[in-house]
């Protein structure tokens, strides 16, 4: 990865980020540590959003096509060869999934002390694995819809996009074939500028 956002404050990266188990924090707000894991891919994805969305500055007032275009292009210029590449819509994809099962992490968790030595219990394994089991409570079928009420928008601003792209290209296709001898002078100059604005 380059170094060229090493003094910039709001940059984050995860893939240099280091995590020290339970008990790790970060030592400063601006950037954000984690525990390493094999997946530098979902890491870079995550880094792609922190620095596209969460700074004051740039990440304000930005609409949703704009801002996964950003964070593409962040993942594809920061990725490492062994890195796949990932269309903007994969990327999305993958990263409503990551924000499913983080959005378990919302709530304050204030039994940190008793989950460190339980987790990798085999008793207590197996009692997490019968959890998924059970019916959803509704506090979770509320989260469920808001997640699914995101991605709906979320959907619905890139086929909006998407249309008005289409739409641009066939007036601008139009536009171009346009036939102006039998127009009048004004009329003729007014579209023979249009044209040009087209090269």
């Amino acid at each position: 990865m380059d170094t060229h956002f090493d003094d910039d404050p709001f940059f984050t990266t995860l893939l240099q980020s280091r995590g020290g188990g339970c008990n790790s924090t970060p030592t400063q707000h601006s950037n954000i540590v984690v525990q390493a894991t094999p997946n530098d891919e979902d890491n870079l994805l995550v880094s792609a959003w922190l620095n596209n969305c969460i700074d004051a500055i740039r990440g304000t007032d930005q609409k949703s096509t704009q801002m996964w275009e950003r964070i593409t292009t962040f993942y594809h210029e920061y990725k490492k060869p062994h890195i796949a590449n990932r269309s903007k819509g994969s990327l999305m994809n993958r990263w409503s999934t990551i924000q499913k099962w983080t959005n378990k992490f919302w709530c304050n968790f204030t039994m940190e002390h008793y989950w460190c030595p339980l987790r990798h219990q085999p008793k207590w394994q197996q009692h997490i694995s019968t959890l998924g089991k059970k019916r959803k409570s509704p506090k979770k079928d509320r989260e469920t819809t808001k997640e699914e009420h995101r991605n709906a928008e979320l959907k619905a601003d890139l086929e909006r996009s998407a249309a008005f792209e289409l739409k641009k290209k066939k007036f601008e296709t139009k536009m171009m074939l346009l036939d102006l001898s039998g127009l009048n002078a004004m009329q003729q100059e007014y579209f023979g500028h249009i044209q040009l604005k087209f090269f």
